[in-house]
């Protein structure tokens, strides 16, 4: 294999894979299709970010990824219904988006009956509002710090104040 074919040039560390199954690996991840959407965005504003994409969608077409990614795919929808028919046929019961195949009596929980499509039962989001002159708890063991207290505002007496010179003259 050609070192161009096994290279991404669009990802900005620009890594290079040892092997086809590793560069659709790569193709095929979040990340990967994160910066080809950023790149899409910003070669309608930059001029260099246009002629990278084309270079790019040329790449990818000249090499068949597209084709290469799709029998990818057909090859693990096949894999994971050999083995939903393999567990029924044992007797187990199997999610649909789980890769692991559990036997009934292991299975933590079971599966959802409903669809994403029906809509869940509302829960009872009613809650208890306590009154003022309820206070049942024990104010001294709260976890909830208490606030500081913060002295009031005392103003300062100085020597010409009138409060002060009627004090002195008390005295």
């Amino acid at each position: 294999m050609s070192v161009q074919l096994l290279s991404c040039t669009i990802c900005p560390k620009l890594p290079v894979f040892s092997d086809t199954s590793h560069l659709l690996t790569h193709v095929g991840s979040k990340g990967h299709l994160s910066h080809l959407h950023k790149l899409q965005v910003r070669s309608h504003q930059e001029v260099a970010a246009g002629i990278q994409l084309a270079a790019y969608n040329q790449w990818y077409q000249d090499h068949g990824l597209g084709q290469l990614l799709s029998e990818r795919m057909l090859l693990k929808e096949a894999k994971q219904a050999t083995r939903r028919a393999n567990a029924a046929a044992r007797g187990a019961t199997v999610q649909q988006h789980d890769t692991k195949i559990l036997p009934t009596q292991v299975q933590a929980s079971p599966a959802r009956t409903g669809t994403r499509d029906q809509p869940r039962p509302q829960k009872n989001r009613t809650r208890r509002t306590k009154k003022k002159d309820d206070d049942d708890s024990d104010q001294d063991f709260t976890p909830v710090k208490r606030p500081r207290l913060v002295p009031l505002f005392i103003p300062r007496l100085t020597l010409t104040d009138p409060m002060f010179q009627a004090q002195a003259s008390t005295h």
